[in-house]
């Protein structure tokens, strides 16, 4: 590809650079639109996200230069972040069969939780009850059919 931009340079008696630049433009102005989709293979999901966090962090210099090494378009990072938070803030799609069975298991909780109480309060008032009698038995001594 440069061999290619050089002999263009020479033959228009354009300077590289230049040519370079109008590269650069264009494929901005094409990210812009939507009309270039980045290269899914050249960034693995990973490199993007490292790409992302590594920058958040730094001046606008730094991330200049940290694009510049890794040879990531300034428009290819903000697109990566803006998926990111996109991603982040996305409620879970839950599935509407799984919803129901979700609803009635919670109903079934709600009703077993209502009879344990029922239960354990029926419990306490029968341990009530006997511990009662105990002393009543302790304080009049035996069976007493009154």
């Amino acid at each position: 590809m440069s061999g290619e931009i050089q002999e263009l340079s020479r033959r228009l008696n354009i300077p590289t650079t230049t040519l370079y630049g109008w590269k650069v433009d264009f494929k901005k102005k094409l990210l812009r639109e939507g009309s270039l989709q980045v290269e899914t293979s050249k960034f693995s999901s990973n490199d993007k996200f490292q790409a992302v966090l590594d920058t958040s962090s730094m001046s606008e210099l730094e991330v200049g230069e940290y694009l510049r090494q890794h040879g990531i378009l300034k428009e290819e990072l903000a697109l990566w972040k803006k998926s990111m938070i996109n991603a982040f803030n996305k409620s879970p799609v839950v599935d509407p069969g799984v919803s129901k069975e979700l609803a009635k298991q919670n109903t079934t909780v709600k009703r077993l939780e209502k009879e344990l109480r029922y239960k354990e309060k029926a419990l306490a008032e029968t341990a009530a009850l006997l511990v009662l009698q105990k002393k009543v038995q302790a304080i009049w001594g035996g069976n007493r059919d009154d």
